[in-house]
């Protein structure tokens, strides 16, 4: 795979909305915050069967987790594809919805551009606070497209006595406007040949098959091995230094 600046380095060739599984964990008498809120520390994974592989590598007794499902933005080039997500969807990717950076989702954008838009929700402005944002190289083979329709899974895991015993439905608040906005303005701007084939959508996954790929209860003793958690900063500064490079 192209390192971020090979990729920083090349011209936007292709669109598409993605979705991954942010993973969240704590002790289970830590408050909700420290484990799937702002205090948490989040590691996004990009398929349900790695999220839940990190999480039984990482089960230990009183220990719960939260998988929660975002969408996020991938722009693919000859060099290889840039991820961009809002990990809790503070800032509605609102550097490519304004009507003066629209244009960043026209296809031949240089993506640098994209890079430097995904730093401006990092930093935030007057009008709008820092958020989370990651950005990282992938692949499309990496990456699932996310349906046009339907929820965004979240469950937390349920722990009695030391047996995980099934998961709980959480309300997913991720905003989706954001996205539906960014797939009608990249539509605009790049109309689809009427002989271009429809990609194929996976639906996304509930809670029934991970709860089938655990089992019912299964007593919490696997060994714990360290998980390399997502740094929500991951290439900013690779990126600040490739943008002081060219100046």
């Amino acid at each position: 795979m192209s390192t971020l600046a090979e990729i920083l380095d090349s011209d936007v060739t292709g669109f598409e909305v993605v979705y991954g599984y942010v993973l969240t964990f704590g002790s289970v008498h830590s408050p909700t915050v420290e484990i799937r809120g702002r205090d948490a520390i989040p590691s996004l994974l990009l398929s349900e069967d790695t999220a839940l592989t990190a999480m039984h590598a990482l089960w230990v007794p009183e220990r719960v987790f939260a998988i929660r499902s975002i969408p996020a933005l991938r722009f693919d080039s000859t060099a290889g594809s840039l991820l961009v997500a809002d990990l809790w969807g503070d800032a509605g990717y609102w550097a490519f919805t304004y009507a003066t950076s629209r244009h960043l989702l026209t296809l031949g954008i240089p993506m640098s551009a994209i890079a430097t838009a995904a730093e401006q929700m990092r930093v935030g402005n007057s009008r709008r606070p820092p958020a989370t944002i990651l950005l990282r190289a992938t692949t499309p083979e990496e990456t699932t497209i996310l349906p046009p329709r339907g929820r965004l899974p979240y469950v937390t895991s349920m722990v009695i006595d030391d047996y995980f015993v099934g998961w709980a439905q959480e309300q997913n608040r991720y905003p989706r406007t954001p996205i539906n906005t960014i797939r009608k303005i990249y539509s605009e701007l790049n109309p689809v040949p009427a002989h271009a084939p429809t990609p194929d959508r996976t639906e996304m996954s509930t809670a029934s098959r991970w709860r089938r790929w655990f089992g019912r209860k299964e007593k919490a003793s696997s060994p714990s091995r360290d998980l390399i958690t997502e740094d929500a900063d991951a290439g900013i500064a690779e990126l600040e230094a490739y943008l002081r490079s060219k100046n």
